[in-house]
C-alpha cells in the first residue's frame, strides 16, 4: 500500500494521534479500517489531540474517518494550513463533530493533555504559507522520563533549519522523517536526538525503497535499532518509567521477508 502514518501516544490520563494512514476517495481508507479499529482495541475511546503533521493524502487521508468515528479534543494542522484545499475535508469533518481545529508552529507554548507534553518545534512563523514536505508539523512529546519525536516528512533542509533553532531534539523514540528516505535523517539531525529506538513507516515492498539503507547504516553506526512497519508489522513500544520499567519494543504477528533496503549511496525513487 505503500507509505502512511499513523501514531498513537497513550498515556494514562492522555492519548495524543499523530496522522492516520491513507484514503483514496472510493477505494480504501486506512483511518476507517484500520486506525479506528486499532484504537478501540486498545481502549482509546477519546483522543485529547489528533495532529496532521502536514496534507500528504498518506498523512491526513484517514483523518475524517477518525473525526467521524471517534470523540476528539483538538485537531492541530501546521501553521498556514487551514487555507490549503487539502484541508478542506479535515475541516468539514470537524466542524460538524465541534471539534476545535488549531494551527500550530514552533513559536508556541508546549500544550498539556492529561500525562503528557507536547511540544510543536516547527514550522517557524516564517514558513507560513509554505507547502510540502518541508513545512510538516514537527512534534516531540514527553510522557514522565520519556520522549517521543514525530517529525513528518521533514527533509534535510528543513532539518539543518530546525536544528538552527537550538530546540530541544533529544528523544527516546524516534518516527523517521519520510519513511526514512534517503532525503532525510542526515547525521546532524540523527545526532542531536540521540534516540534509542527508530521507527520506519514504509511498505514492504514499496518502490520507493523506504527505509534507505544509508539511514539504517547511519543509525547502526551509533547503536540505534530500526523497526519497520512494512517488515515488523504495527509497532508497540513500551515507553520506560525510570529504572522500574525499560524501555521495550515488539511487532505484532510474524516477521515478513521484504525487499532489502536500497544499498547505500543509491537515490531512493520519489524521496
Amino acid at each position: 500500500m505503500g507509505q502512511g502514518d499513523a501514531t498513537l501516544v497513550q498515556g494514562r490520563q492522555g492519548a495524543v494521534l499523530v496522522d492516520a494512514g491513507r484514503a483514496l476517495p472510493g477505494r480504501f481508507d486506512l483511518g476507517r479500517s484500520v486506525v479506528v479499529p486499532a484504537l478501540r482495541a486498545l481502549g482509546v475511546s477519546h483522543l485529547d489531540l489528533l495532529a496532521v503533521s502536514h496534507l500528504d493524502v498518506d498523512h491526513r487521508g484517514g483523518v475524517p474517518a477518525v473525526l467521524r468515528a471517534m470523540s476528539v479534543g483538538e485537531l492541530w494542522l501546521p501553521r498556514g494550513s487551514r487555507d490549503k484545499l487539502a484541508a478542506a475535508e479535515l475541516l468539514e469533518a470537524a466542524r460538524r463533530r465541534g471539534v476545535r481545529v488549531v494551527e500550530r508552529g514552533a513559536e508556541d507554548a508546549p500544550a498539556r493533555f492529561g500525562d503528557l507534553w507536547v511540544e510543536s518545534l516547527w514550522p517557524p512563523e516564517s514558513a507560513r504559507g509554505a507547502s510540502g514536505n518541508n513545512a510538516s508539523l514537527v512534534l516531540r512529546i514527553r510522557l514522565a522520563d520519556s520522549v517521543v519525536l514525530l517529525p513528518g516528512d521533514l527533509e534535510a533542509e528543513a532539518e539543518a533549519g530546525l536544528l538552527g533553532t537550538g530546540a530541544e531534539l533529544r528523544a527516546d523514540v524516534l518516527k523517521l522523517a519520510h519513511h526514512g528516505s534517503h532525503s532525510s535523517s542526515t547525521p546532524a539531525f540523527l545526532e542531536a536526538v540521540g534516540a534509542r529506538v527508530a521507527v520506519a513507516s514504509a511498505g514492504c515492498f514499496s518502490r520507493f525503497g523506504m527505509p534507505h539503507q544509508d539511514v539504517v547504516e547511519r543509525l547502526r553506526s551509533q547503536g540505534t535499532p530500526v523497526w519497520w512497519t512494512g517488515r515488523d508489522g504495527a509497532i508497540r513500544i513500551r515507553l520506560a518509567n525510570g529504572s522500574a520499567r525499560p524501555l521495550s519494543v515488539w511487532g505484532t504477528g510474524s516477521r515478513r521477508r521484504c525487499r532489502p533496503p536500497r544499498p547505500p549511496g543509491s537515490p531512493a525513487e520519489g524521496a
